[in-house]
């Protein structure tokens, strides 16, 4: 079976898509963004679909931050973090 021009058009222009939004994120995480900042930094130019499923994982990873936001204080003292090293210019940014 022959599989018309423009249905190959759609998956081709799909996947570099996927592909451009993969370097994107890379390059904005090699830049020191942390994974939520890198994904508002791309969102603006990547088309749909691409830019939906984005904002979806933007989304769940803000709302897992707020749910273990109160929680980091127990982790700290749990793992013996010293004072020190909470204010490191990784930590804080």
């Amino acid at each position: 079976m022959l599989v018309p021009p423009q249905v190959i058009a759609v998956i081709f222009g799909s996947i570099l898509g996927l592909l451009a939004g993969c370097v994107a994120l890379a390059n904005a995480t090699r830049a020191g963004l942390a994974l939520a900042q890198g994904l508002e930094a791309i969102l603006p130019e990547t088309p749909a679909p691409l830019s939906d499923e984005l904002r979806r994982i933007s989304r769940e990873v803000n709302g897992l931050c707020r749910k273990i936001r109160p929680l980091a204080g127990a982790f700290v003292d749990a793992f013996d973090v010293p004072p020190e090293m909470l204010r490191s210019p990784e930590l804080v940014g």
